[in-house]
């Protein structure tokens, strides 16, 4: 065999060489030459790179800004673990009951007197947990030497939901005082029938419900036996009644603190199988409230008592984060301190800061009395001092007194000169009565002249708005008298008779309300009244997306008189920088003096808070949140309330530590869009809506409570809707939508004529460039008008069904009313609620920081 011998080829190469004697640092040092060569940064994609990670003393920034977020942790777990105990303020703990049959206030006072017994083995008396005390302690300080020298605070609340919110409000641990034993338990194993069906759709809980079905199960089995020891089976169940399982639901929508459950006259069930039923019932039901299920105490005996307070002492206290960004303080002690020289006397509320460090510059807020400026802020010793000897910190004198020119004032709105707009001054014939005064068709726009175009409401600005807003003062405050002697002077007839009447007024409201539900929007237009008059102020939109509105079109006259701002998250995050550097650091006893607080006012408010077994919350203000605007608060439709709410009607409301009373108007909660809808009724069945009214500015995060009073009377209110506050907005554009409705007379193909829609010749011409649609989904415009009577020819988008209903869509922008009253404690002569007057804050600054706008003049 023969191999053919392939010729190596002439232009390969050799091997590649070894080039490492290049690669070391020195030998890079030295034909680098001290050149640095510059650092290219390529893009990728169109993006461009950052250079941050590879700038110089970027690994050292990086480690300290570790190290220091490290630290605060640190600091942050160090001040929650120092609440309660030696180094800290005392916890709150707030006893609350969950029925009528019970009275939180026994506990809580056999609580405090188990720091102090030497007979630890005393057993308490189980049926007087059930009798109401007398001269209960509100506030009181105790420390427990056993339990590392722990000092609670303990406030009660009975039966008054006012007073179960407040003391939540700033409550540590909340104590829920059931009673095992009455007879209008709630029995869910035998029997119960529709109350148990009510109670478990209360909760949220079906028939099949696991928990509920196994407890039950399981408590059928002894149901013989149970039946031979005790006959009244039945009432031992539920011991919840209606008014525990409302406070319930405010617990939730106010933010949850530690929770625990106290179980008083356990003794009274003879049957030990009845007593482990009663709890096991219980840990079902309140875990459907709570995340974690709270730990149930039987407070029956010594043993039980001193396990609820060690517990007490010992739990880990859940954040409140709306709480936690703000300055509050139970007030343990108020009271007057005189000034020479004739000055007015300030007022002195003594208690334990927490929440966020307090600048004697910041404004401070009395729940229920009023907002103040600060004059100084001192620090006393403490009264439940864990070291007799004290500390350094005890015994000093003032911390700060608030300066003149850095305090915030008590500005709250606007002082505009209605002269100083630049705009063209009305003729007479522009003030005069407009032609064709009536009454629309629609209810919901009964309250306004149909016929008066927008721009002639300018009329009032012939008078002075500061005079204005001093005649509704006097209105107001007459008008509240005037009601409350009708009241008081009225005989049981004439209560009768105004109930029904409410009754058959409630009936109508839901007979409208259920219209609302079923046609939505749709208006008639009135026969006696032209339409293009009726809804001058109505125009129509090819879009409600994607048409523009100017949000600085025809404004109300209010609007120059409230605050607006730029850029609300760089404000808010400014207010809250501000408080790091504040003198005066929380969890310690301080005292702080108001001025400004009419003495004679503030005894009678204080004395009716304390006939209601009521206490003082001070709580500070950032900055600009005692300033007014236009504020939206996001809602949820509460379970417990089954009634639609309509727009503008009166309700309470608590955001925060702040109450009030307001007609606010409710829109769709579209946060991407810049038009919004107006709801006429809040229903039910819509669950969210965000509620726009006049009010002081509050930062979020913050809760807000929507209550409801059915009469001016009520001693109760029902929770409607909760929420938190979404922010201040005066641009938000909310506009109300009409819908005028035709039906089709004569169809041709795509040519349809319409009647019942107008009723004249000139209102088909004005509307003539206003789109039509109809409910099964074809568009059109109208062509001409038929006849003098309202026929109108149409051009639609495809062939109409007989059935179908064509229909014209209009807008218009609505704002709230301005009647927003501050609520507060006054005697029952002069009304439940003051409002504020210009004369009472004097002339308002303008020298506000750049994020406000200087003015919002309104335009005509």
């Amino acid at each position: 065999f023969f191999f053919a011998h392939a010729a190596s080829c002439g232009t390969m190469g050799g091997n590649k060489a070894h080039k490492s004697r290049f690669a070391t640092k020195g030998e890079q040092t030295k034909r680098s030459k001290g050149r640095v060569e510059k650092l290219r940064v390529q893009s990728r994609g169109g993006v461009k790179l950052s250079t941050a990670g590879n700038a110089a003393g970027h690994k050292i920034r990086m480690m300290q800004s570790a190290e220091t977020l490290r630290a605060n942790k640190k600091k942050k777990v160090l001040h929650e673990r120092r609440i309660g105990t030696t180094h800290g303020p005392p916890k709150i703990v707030a006893f609350v009951g969950l029925s009528t049959t019970v009275d939180p206030h026994r506990l809580s006072d056999t609580v405090q007197d188990s720091c102090t017994k030497t007979n630890r083995d005393a057993t308490p008396n189980p049926f007087d947990f059930g009798q109401p005390s007398q001269n209960h302690p509100l506030g009181n300080t105790c420390m427990f030497p056993e339990l590392s020298k722990a000092r609670m605070t303990f406030l009660s609340a009975n039966h008054d939901l006012d007073r179960q919110l407040d003391a939540v409000k700033v409550a540590d641990v909340a104590v829920l005082v059931i009673r095992a034993a009455h007879d209008d338990a709630i029995s869910l194993t035998n029997g119960g029938g529709r109350r148990r069906a009510s109670m478990m759709s209360d909760l949220g809980m079906e028939e099949d419900d696991p928990d509920m079905d196994a407890m039950t199960a399981e408590d059928d089995t002894r149901s013989v036996s149970s039946m031979k020891e005790l006959p009244d089976v039945n009432q031992y169940g539920m011991c919840v009644d209606q008014v525990g399982q409302k406070f319930l639901s405010l617990l939730q929508a106010v933010g949850l603190p530690t929770v625990v459950i106290a179980v008083v006259g356990m003794d009274l069930i003879p049957s030990a199988k009845m007593r482990q039923q009663m709890l096991r019932l219980h840990t079902v039901y309140f875990r459907h409230f709570f995340p974690e299920s709270p730990k149930i105490f039987v407070c029956d005996q010594a043993k039980g008592i001193s396990e609820l307070v060690r517990h007490m002492a010992t739990v880990k206290l859940r954040k409140v984060h709306w709480r936690d960004e703000l300055p509050y303080m139970v007030g343990g002690s108020v009271k007057w301190q005189e000034r020479p020289d004739g000055e007015e006397p300030l007022l002195e509320v003594s208690g334990y800061l927490r929440g966020r460090p307090l600048c004697a510059n910041n404004l401070a807020h009395l729940s229920h009395l009023g907002t103040f400026q600060i004059h100084s802020i001192n620090g006393p010793p403490d009264p439940c001092p864990v070291h007799r000897q004290g500390n350094d910190m005890e015994g000093l004198g003032e911390l700060l007194d608030a300066a003149d020119e850095q305090a915030e004032p008590l500005t709250w709105v606007k002082d505009v000169d209605p002269m100083a707009n630049e705009q063209t001054w009305p003729t007479d014939e522009e003030l005069g009565p407009a032609p064709g005064d009536g009454v629309g068709g629609d209810s919901d726009e009964d309250d306004v002249p149909m016929a008066i175009p927008y721009e002639n409401d300018d009329a009032v600005s012939t008078k002075s708005r500061k005079s204005i807003y001093t005649e509704i003062q006097t209105q107001i405050d007459s008008l509240m008298a005037t009601d409350i002697r009708r009241l008081e002077n009225m005989t049981e007839e004439e209560r009768e008779a105004e109930r029904k009447h409410y009754e058959a007024q409630r009936r109508q409201n839901l007979g409208l309300a259920g219209e609302d539900r079923e046609f939505p929007d749709e208006v008639d237009a009135p026969w006696n009244i032209p339409a293009r008059q009726r809804f001058l102020r109505y125009r129509g939109l090819a879009s409600m997306r994607t048409s523009k509105w100017d949000p600085y079109e025809n404004l109300p006259p209010d609007y120059a008189r409230i605050f607006q701002f730029q850029n609300i998250k760089t404000t808010q995050k400014r207010a809250w920088m501000a408080f790091d550097d504040m003198p005066v650091p929380p969890d310690r006893y301080i005292t702080i003096a108001l001025k400004g607080v009419p003495r004679a006012q503030f005894d009678a408010s204080y004395a009716t808070l304390k006939a209601r077994n009521g206490f003082v919350t001070l709580s500070g203000l950032r900055k600009h949140e005692h300033k007014w605007s236009v504020m939206h608060y996001n809602l949820q439709f509460s379970k417990q309330y089954s009634q639609p709410v309509k727009s503008k009607e009166s309700v309470l409301m608590h955001v925060g530590f702040r109450i009030m009373r307001c007609n606010p108007i409710y829109s769709e909660p579209s946060m991407k869009a810049d038009k919004h809808k107006l709801m006429r009724y809040y229903h039910p069945e819509d669950k969210f809506a965000v509620a726009s009214c006049f009010a002081p500015i509050s930062y979020a995060p913050m809760p807000v409570l929507m209550f409801k009073t059915p009469e001016l009377d009520a001693p109760t209110a029902d929770l409607v809707a909760y929420g938190n506050v979404m922010g201040a907005d005066p641009n938000r554009v909310i506009l109300k939508k009409v819908v005028l409705t035709g039906s089709p007379y004569r169809i041709h193909k795509k040519q349809t004529v319409v009647r019942f829609m107008f009723y004249n010749e000139k209102d088909v011409n004005w509307f003539k460039p206003v789109e039509l649609f109809t409910k099964l989904g074809q568009s059109g415009r109208i062509k001409t008008p038929i006849g003098t009577h309202g026929y109108m020819k149409c051009q639609m988008s495809g062939t109409l069904r007989a059935e179908d209903t064509i229909c014209m869509a209009l807008y218009k922008r609505v704002f709230p009313k301005w009647t927003t009253i501050p609520c507060s404690w006054l005697p029952e002569v002069e009304g439940k609620f003051r409002v504020p007057s210009l004369e009472d804050h004097g002339p308002v600054q303008e020298d506000l920081e750049d994020s406000l706008t200087p003015s919002m003049s309104a335009v005509q």
